[in-house]
């Protein structure tokens, strides 16, 4: 009943926010044979539009071969119905990683090789079906408690051998990107008896999708539905106020991982996750138009870019006990002394997140936080607030006590 009500309230919220703001610019086609119309669900209208199809009153689309045999006919029309029922013996989709994959119906076990696949199947109410996951996921017991007897799998190299006797119905690992993409395709060449399927679930502006994707992939399709519209509510609040803006008042951000210091930084260049939630945030990315994803700079490019503002984190877990590291990662920056002349430094503006709510299904929180960074002006939502509903979709306490963020003002 709470968690009802709880859905029933985002609703009334999510209502009132479309009709004072335009729609978010995350528009997508669900990639699932079957979409016939390309919009982002499978319904009655696919039906329909097939049957247009068959007449010739309407053109085939990518999608329009539902059971993917090469033809479009009636058999398309039974495929698409048997979808919507929850009823299909096969479901063909075309992953993160743009491969075509063909899935057995009903999904019985599972082998997620991320934290973040590991949270989507928590958040759809299927981790009795996860029977591998990675030491990275047993190392997360905040999160998933219940997944603590899984069997290990390996990790950052996984353990094939193990992964083949679990005989798990679908594998998921990351999809894109020039790191995991490869990855994927040597984990699909070297398991050919499984059924292997990248789905990111770490970059805002895909994560709603992925979580669809997998949801008519479990026939978990309403708990899919659920967190998105949780996660719309709070991207269309800043997306709305951020539209706004002119561009001469979206603060320029240095995303910092100071670990190279002195030497190398890396930072995040166009595409990765945290390039997205800055420029969601209403922020410009000083390493948004370089070359690669993830680029490694030197102190005289950071200088040379003279940044607004300046955000780095720690690996934290659920948070910081107190202010002691968070403040210590601060100061390294604020002490970089050939940084001094730095707007960002100058000005104080250097800001430190738990790693945790960069990536993943609970990144709305990180982009709200992030938000707040850069628009302090901006009157939004407590970023607590909205970490405590996500732990409580998750059906886990709060990690009450514990900092996510440094310094903050009041009422974030």
């Amino acid at each position: 009943m709470k968690r009802l009500k709880h859905l029933l309230s985002l609703f009334l919220v999510s209502a009132m926010i479309q009709a004072i703001v335009p729609a978010i610019a995350f528009d997508y086609t669900l990639e699932i044979f079957g979409n016939a119309n390309m919009d982002d669900t499978i319904d009655e209208r696919d039906v329909e539009y097939i049957e247009g199809v068959i007449k010739g009153t309407n053109a085939a689309t990518d999608l329009s071969d539902a059971n993917y045999d090469g033809k479009i006919d009636k058999d398309d029309i039974t495929q698409i119905e048997q979808i919507i029922a929850g009823e299909e013996k096969e479901l063909t989709i075309i992953d993160s990683a743009k491969r075509v994959v063909t899935i057995k119906e009903p999904v019985q076990s599972i082998v997620v090789l991320n934290s973040d696949a590991a949270s989507a199947a928590k958040n759809l109410g299927i981790t009795d079906k996860v029977v591998g996951v990675t030491s990275v996921v047993l190392g997360k017991q905040y999160y998933f408690p219940e997944l603590s007897d899984r069997t290990n799998v390996g990790y950052p190299e996984f353990n094939y051998e193990t992964i083949l006797s679990l005989k798990p119905d679908l594998v998921i690992n990351y999809g894109s990107g020039s790191s995991y993409q490869p990855k994927l395709l040597e984990m699909a060449e070297k398991l050919p008896s499984l059924t292997v399927v990248g789905l990111d679930f770490y970059k805002q502006e895909t994560l709603r999708y992925e979580m669809d994707m997998l949801g008519y992939i479990l026939n978990e399709e309403e708990r899919a539905k659920e967190y998105n519209l949780w996660c719309k509510t709070y991207e269309e609040e800043i997306e709305a106020l951020v539209d706004e803006l002119e561009p001469e008042n979206k603060p320029r951000v240095f995303i910092a991982k100071m670990d190279g210091y002195p030497g190398a930084l890396q930072t995040f260049g166009p595409s990765s996750g945290s390039d997205i939630l800055c420029t969601l945030a209403g922020g410009i990315n000083v390493a948004g138009n370089l070359s690669t994803t993830y680029p490694k700079v030197d102190s005289e490019w950071v200088i040379s870019e003279n940044p607004d503002i300046i955000i780095t984190w720690s690996g934290s877990n659920q948070g910081w006990a107190n202010t002691t590291e968070p403040q210590t990662l601060r100061n390294n920056v604020l002490n970089t002394k050939e940084w001094a002349n730095i707007s960002a430094v100058k000005s104080g503006r250097v800001y430190v997140i738990n790693y945790e709510l960069l990536f993943g299904l609970d990144s709305v929180v990180g982009l709200t936080y992030w938000t707040k960074f850069l628009h302090p002006e901006f009157e939004l939502a407590s970023s607590e607030a909205i970490y405590r509903e996500y732990y409580e979709m998750l059906g886990e306490a709060y990690p009450e006590d514990l900092i996510q963020a440094y310094p903050i003002a009041e009422g974030i």
